[in-house]
């Protein structure tokens, strides 16, 4: 009787377990019929791709092309643009170069017309008084000779020195007075011309030019 009992306890058991699973295997479809269903990757290939022109190719073929050379002359430019600006500032140095070359020259020339005049200015009056000078000497050596002849002529007659000695000694006077006078003249002329010929060595003058 135990042993029947005990059977019918297992297949009560096992009757359970198979309700449980099959009640777990529906329950499981039905989730799975729930979701849907996930369509599977396409894989395209040349044919599914739109066909395009061989000339529209070439044309964004050429347009890119001309776009990375316009960037690269976009590069070039700031380099060419400063490779400019230093050409012309050189050329602006060197005409200004050119021209504090031009105005330096002019106005050489111009300092050496200024010395040149002041030169020939100087030269006239030094020429001047030279002429005065030798002027003066000449009437001395005149006024002497001259006086030597007057002496000759009274001394070598008695009649005379009897006869014009008042005469002879107011000319004598005369003669004195005058000859000094021409003589200092004649000083003055030489110390003025020395003094001419110191300004015109401070002036920077060469003597040379005087001559």
């Amino acid at each position: 009787m135990k042993k029947l009992s005990g059977v019918i306890l297992a297949a009560f058991v096992l009757m359970l377990g198979g309700t449980a699973m099959a009640q777990s295997l529906a329950d499981q479809a039905k989730v799975a019929r729930q979701q849907p269903k996930k369509s599977a990757a396409k894989v395209y290939t040349e044919d599914d791709l739109p066909s395009v022109p061989e000339s529209k190719m070439a044309e964004e073929s050429h347009a890119a092309e001309a776009t990375a050379a316009n960037a690269e002359a976009a590069k070039e430019a700031p380099s060419a643009d400063a490779a400019a600006a230093s050409g012309d500032a050189d050329e602006k140095d060197n005409a200004g170069a050119k021209e504090d070359d031009a105005a330096a020259k002019e106005q050489a020339a111009k300092d050496k017309e200024a010395a040149d005049a002041d030169a020939k200015e100087w030269k006239s009056k030094v020429d001047d008084q030279k002429q005065q000078i030798n002027m003066l000497e000449k009437e001395v050596d005149l006024m002497q000779r001259e006086n030597k002849l007057r002496q000759a002529s009274y001394y070598g007659d008695a009649g005379n020195q009897l006869r014009d000695q008042k005469k002879w000694a107011d000319e004598q006077r005369q003669y004195q007075t005058d000859f000094e006078a021409k003589q200092k003249a004649l000083a003055d002329a030489k110390e003025k011309l020395d003094d001419t010929r110191e300004q015109v060595r401070k002036s920077g003058i060469s003597e040379s030019k005087l001559q």
